[in-house]
C-alpha cells in the first residue's frame, strides 16, 4: 500500500512536469537562413522529404 502511494506520487509529478514550460523558450525562433541549394529540384526535395522536421517550419 505504502509504496504504490509513492509509486503514484512519483507518476503524478513526473506527470505535471511534463505539463508545465520550464527552462528554456519554446516559442518557435524566426529562420536565421535558408537553406541553399544547387537547383531549385533539389530545394523541393528538401523540403518535401526532410524540411519538416529538419526546420523550425514543423506541420
Amino acid at each position: 500500500m505504502n509504496g504504490k502511494m509513492i509509486l503514484g506520487g512519483v507518476v503524478l509529478l513526473i506527470g505535471i512536469a511534463q505539463i508545465i514550460p520550464y527552462g528554456r523558450n519554446h516559442n518557435n525562433p524566426d529562420v536565421q537562413q535558408e537553406v541553399s541549394c544547387d537547383s531549385q529540384q533539389t530545394k523541393e526535395i528538401f523540403y518535401r522529404a526532410c524540411g519538416d522536421c529538419h526546420s523550425n517550419m514543423t506541420k
